[in-house]
């Protein structure tokens, strides 16, 4: 379970109700009870939240700073206490400033906190695509599409739909396959096959203790897609089986 909310700025909802939360008290507590959760999405200036990220992580619940309206220190703090990805960055964050750098600037340069993108070319343009790529190098960001379903949406052909929006146009999520992802990223920021591999499988892995996935060796978990060399989908292998 990723717990994207309820503790979040309430300046930086994006498409999220308002029903923010600081990460203390009951709320915080029935959220430590959720058996399944893995990843907290947070944003570590609020009252509590350095102390909840440090709790987080000794439990081994993964914590992300998103949505978010954290200084460059408060970024700085969030990481100190134990968080280690940045949710759907430039998105719902703080904007990059030259004289107030902000909670973007604390992920493009972190060491140890590796910044998580949506490669749709909608929530990210290609140009800062490429400038996050530049900066961070295949082995330390995360693709993720924030893929959503449509809700209520009959195909159209003379319709182009780019991403998931609300009726403000606020952008919701993004529609966007992660091959697709994939080769949006190699097209516009001349990543190899293997970097964008890194970034979409070994790295979330690695962040989540998962090292028996994500890698093509001995002992690991045989999930695996086949490509053409012009990234053509060529056959997808679940648990060493190929799927029709």
């Amino acid at each position: 379970m990723h717990l994207e909310g309820p503790f979040i700025s309430p300046l930086r909802l994006g498409a999220h109700p308002k029903l923010n939360l600081e990460p203390r008290g009951e709320a915080f507590q029935r959220v430590m009870a959720l058996e399944h959760l893995k990843l907290v999405t947070l944003a570590p200036e609020l009252p509590g939240a350095v102390d909840a990220i440090a709790r987080l992580t000794a439990r081994g619940v993964v914590v992300s700073i998103g949505h978010t309206n954290a200084t460059f220190a408060e970024a700085a703090a969030g990481i100190a206490a134990g968080a280690r990805m940045f949710t759907h960055l430039f998105n719902a964050m703080r904007p990059l400033n030259h004289r107030d750098p902000g909670v973007i600037a604390a992920a493009l340069t972190s060491e140890i906190a590796l910044p998580a993108v949506i490669p749709d070319g909608v929530h990210v343009a290609p140009e800062i695509l490429r400038l996050i790529y530049m900066t961070r190098g295949g082995g330390r960001m995360i693709l993720t599409t924030d893929k959503v379903s449509l809700a209520a949406t009959a195909p159209d052909p003379s319709r182009k739909v780019d991403a998931a929006r609300l009726a403000d146009g606020t952008l919701a999520g993004a529609i966007i396959s992660m091959l697709d992802g994939m080769r949006l990223m190699i097209g516009k920021t001349r990543a190899s096959i293997g970097e964008v591999a890194m970034m979409a499988a070994a790295n979330p892995a690695t962040l989540m203790a998962h090292g028996e996935r994500g890698r093509l060796q001995p002992g690991a978990v045989s999930d695996i897609i086949v490509l053409s060399e012009a990234l053509e989908l060529k056959a997808v292998f679940l648990a060493g089986h190929e799927l029709n």
